[in-house]
């Protein structure tokens, strides 16, 4: 009776052990995945940024006047590391209006927005969950101005 009582204890105290140890690697996991979406969306926008930079599509980005409301993106596109793609979409909003008056009126601002998704498994699609903890999403914003570029 005595080593079914200790068996029964040993078991419950097994199963807990390994219960609380799952729960901490998802959340790590979760943790690691948050920071690499975090750094592919910040490689994107700066990628980005550079291209305009060096002669590319300047003319089109400087009269997009696309909102971060609309349901029209500037630019969409998929990365992939390790196995994952992440699912990316840029918004350009024309934020000139927000500028005080003594500021010169030639000047443009743009507000550039990147929206990162990723799922489970590669080639996923929009909507699909990773198990455990849903479908992660970061998003990176940055205000340039024509000066910059």
């Amino acid at each position: 009776m005595e080593l079914i009582i200790s068996v029964g204890i040993l078991s419950t105290a097994i199963l807990l052990v390994v219960g609380i140890f799952t729960f901490l690697f998802k959340a790590s996991q979760k943790s690691v995945d948050m920071t690499a979406g975090t750094i592919v969306a910040e490689s994107i926008l700066q990628e980005y940024i550079y291209s305009l930079r060096t002669g590319g599509r300047l003319d089109k980005f400087m009269t997009a006047t696309k909102d971060a409301a609309d349901k029209d993106a500037y630019a969409s596109d998929v990365r992939h590391l390790n196995k994952t793609d992440f699912f990316y979409t840029l918004y350009v909003q024309d934020i000139t209006a927000l500028l005080p008056p003594e500021v010169p009126s030639s000047q443009q601002l743009r507000k550039l927005r990147i929206v990162c998704n990723w799922w489970e498994q590669a080639g996923g699609l929009p909507g699909r969950a990773r198990a455990g903890y849903g479908q992660l999403s970061v998003e990176v914003s940055r205000i340039i101005y024509e000066g910059d570029l």
